[in-house]
């Protein structure tokens, strides 16, 4: 099951599927309606996704479910699914912090991989097994995880299919921030502290920016345009010209 929580202006979802959190077709679904239902939601501003308790965020799919005799329309259709569901976290309007801990592996790292900001614990473990049993991360894995780490770290991770630690994921770039098992929710909530307070409008202006810059350099650049236009005639923005000028903390309106 996933379970879903909305406190004022963040949403948490948990992957509730003892005891490695596998992501199967059941949780997917629920994921792609608890996605939909965020996305229409303007009281959201800031979406926490995280597995239910500490042995693992997410291990990936059931191998039991691959629709193997299904052959290749099989393999195409969740696959398509799959992407259409990463797709769909990645343009979220909200920011999406995923908090990682214990094994977060396959499918589970795609989905950490769309979400805007990656906390992990120390004793998490990362890697894309894939290739193991016969396959590769194709729900946009390959595609994100070389605009994060790199190509030349991308094919390592990918066609090794090796473990690394939380360390080296942060060192990689594939994670924000490791602290502490017993730190890990109280940074979380010091980032949700601040990103309320900072103005929604331009938050998610630099979202929409940086993800279509990473894909195409060129269209980024001319939504940068697109989004300051509306942008600079926020009460936010006034607001927090004046702030700064006046010497004082704004009190932004999110609008």
């Amino acid at each position: 099951m996933v379970k879903y929580e909305q406190n004022e202006s963040v949403a948490t979802i948990i992957i509730d599927n003892p005891p490695l959190n596998i992501l199967d077709e059941t949780i997917r679904i629920e994921l792609m309606r608890l996605f939909e239902k965020v996305k229409e939601n303007e009281d959201v501003r800031v979406l926490i996704i995280k597995g239910e308790g500490s042995r693992a965020f997410s291990v990936g799919s059931n191998l039991r479910e691959f629709p193997l005799e299904r052959g290749v329309a099989g393999g195409r259709a969740k696959v398509i699914f799959e992407q259409q569901l990463h797709d769909l976290l990645e343009s979220l309007p909200q920011v999406t912090i995923a908090v990682l801990r214990g094994y977060v592996l396959g499918g589970g790292c795609e989905l950490m991989m769309p979400c805007d900001l990656r906390i992990a614990s120390e004793d998490a473990v990362f890697g894309f097994p894939e290739v193991k049993v016969g396959g590769f991360p194709c729900s946009g894995g390959t595609q994100r995880l070389l605009r994060l780490v790199g190509v030349s770290k991308a094919k390592e991770l990918l066609l090794l299919g090796n473990q690394i630690t939380a360390k080296e994921a942060e060192k990689l770039g594939l994670v924000n921030k490791v602290v502490p098992e017993a730190n890990l929710d109280h940074e979380v909530l010091l980032w949700v502290k601040q990103l309320l307070n900072l103005p929604w409008q331009s938050l998610k202006a630099i979202k929409r920016c940086v993800n279509a810059g990473a894909v195409d350099p060129a269209k980024g650049k001319e939504l940068e345009v697109e989004e300051y236009e509306k942008v600079f005639v926020t009460w936010d923005m006034r607001e927090g010209i004046n702030a700064f000028l006046e010497k004082r903390d704004p009190k932004f309106r999110h609008c």
